[in-house]
């Protein structure tokens, strides 16, 4: 399947919406470019904001295994980088959040 490829982020104020897709056969530069603009967009949101994240993963392919565990880095990154964090790590206190 030829699917086209998206990579892009936005930010849906009056749903206070964070939508990221990545779309089609990606390589390492794509996977930056991906990053980046959920950090671009992250900036627009206001502080201390209730919001929702849809992350669009749909005809995702990695380019090859390298790229794929580069992928598999940002979203946890990110997400830590504002504070969210998966529930059970609280329940060890050796976890670093």
């Amino acid at each position: 399947m030829s699917t086209d490829k998206i990579v892009d982020s936005e930010w849906h104020s009056s749903d206070c919406l964070l939508t990221t897709t990545l779309q089609g056969v990606v390589n390492a530069s794509d996977i930056c470019k991906w990053e980046a603009s959920l950090y671009r967009v992250a900036q627009i949101i206001p502080p201390n904001s209730t919001i929702k994240m849809l992350a669009n993963l749909h005809y995702f392919e990695a380019e090859d295994l390298t790229v794929h565990r580069q992928f598999r880095n940002v979203l946890p990154h990110f997400l830590a980088a504002y504070g969210y964090a998966i529930g059970y790590l609280q329940m060890f206190p050796e976890a670093i959040i």
